[in-house]
Formats: structure tokens, sequence, C-alpha cells
């Protein structure tokens, strides 16, 4: 995963939010979100074709389809209850 795509993403979050600093907990919580997110999904170079790099280092598999749910904006958003919105 690069950096520079990360620093992007981040930055996409940092601008939504109405803040003028920051908390360390939220920058921290930020990466951890950025980095959870871009390891769920397999990259099409990655080592297996299937698994994602969280499944492979966790052996826990997360269903897309009950998880992540998406609107015609085109930002996603995750919920812990697998009720379909």
């Amino acid at each position: 995963m690069a950096i520079r795509m990360m620093k992007e993403r981040i930055r996409a979050i940092v601008n939504q939010l109405p803040f003028k600093s920051y908390p360390h907990r939220l920058i921290v919580e930020m990466v951890y979100n950025v980095v959870f997110w871009l390891n769920i999904f397999p990259h099409k170079d990655g080592v297996h074709e299937v698994m994602s790099p969280h499944t492979i280092l966790t052996g826990l598999h997360i269903n897309t389809t009950n998880t992540v749910h998406s609107n015609s904006a085109g930002m996603c958003k995750y919920t812990r209850n697998m009720t379909i919105l």
C-alpha cells in the first residue's frame, strides 16, 4: 500500500471534518480507518486473487455485501448491524 494513497484518503477525510485542529487520537483513528478499508478488498496484483490482505492476515472474512452500503453520490457507509438500509 502506497503512502501517497493513504495520505490522499486521509486528506479527503480531513477536508470533510469541521475542525481546525485535530486531537492525536482522531488522527490515529483516521489512519486506522484508511488502512482497514484499503486492506478489506483484494488487490488485482496482490498475493491472492480472491482473498484480501485482511483475510490473509487475520483469517476473518468481512461480507461486504452486508456491511458496505453505497449511495448515489459514491460515498460508502459502514454499519455494524447487518440490515440493508
